[in-house]
């Protein structure tokens, strides 16, 4: 059985203020990228969660899931759609790109054992629910890439040929810690 195997990019980020449609509310767009090269990730799927914005207006081509999550494909030059959001002085986003589909998915967050500061630039291995592989690194923030799957399933993360964590798409899970944290999300609409 020959797994398939392909270039993942967990993705960085640098936003592109489009200008403010009111006091309380501005049109924002931000560039996928790679995190090894710094290359834009043009037509690709992507994740982009708000951590204090609220989504006030989207555009076509675009499925927003809830007030603050968004999915979406870049453009032709590796940018998000424009998203009008509320205004925060705490501007805080996740901008993941996106394998697979469905409403079930996940992100894991490395950290480093003892700080629990972001571990940048890893490189990961993660064994989708079909059984496919997915090789990527992880962004500034620690990151990988946000995989989706139709139905609840578990997915694996290996670090230098080492499982590091199962986890299953459809369970939250807790804080723990420890070196992968799993950022699990039931999706349902």
């Amino acid at each position: 059985m020959a797994a398939l195997l392909a270039q993942l990019t967990a993705c960085s980020f640098h936003k592109q203020d489009k200008g403010f449609v009111s006091e309380n509310s501005t049109v924002v767009s931000y560039l996928l990228s790679d995190p090894k090269t710094g290359d834009p990730l043009p037509d690709t799927p992507y994740r982009l969660i708000f951590n204090n914005q609220t989504i006030i207006a989207f555009p076509a081509f675009t499925e927003k899931l809830s007030d603050s999550v968004i999915h979406g494909q870049t453009d032709h030059r590796g940018y998000t759609r424009e998203i009008t959001v509320t205004r925060s002085e705490n501007e805080d986003h996740e901008l993941l790109r996106r394998i697979g589909t469905g409403h079930f998915g996940l992100y894991f967050k490395i950290q480093d054992e003892i700080t629990h500061s972001p571990v940048r630039k890893i490189y990961y291995t993660v064994t989708l629910c079909d059984g496919n592989m997915w090789d990527g690194y992880s962004d500034d923030r620690g990151n990988t890439a946000y995989f989706s799957s139709e139905a609840p399933c578990e997915i694996s993360l290996y670090m230098d040929q080492t499982e590091v964590d199962v986890a299953e798409t459809s369970i939250p899970a807790p804080g723990s810690g420890e070196l992968v944290e799993p950022r699990q999300e039931n999706m349902r609409q």
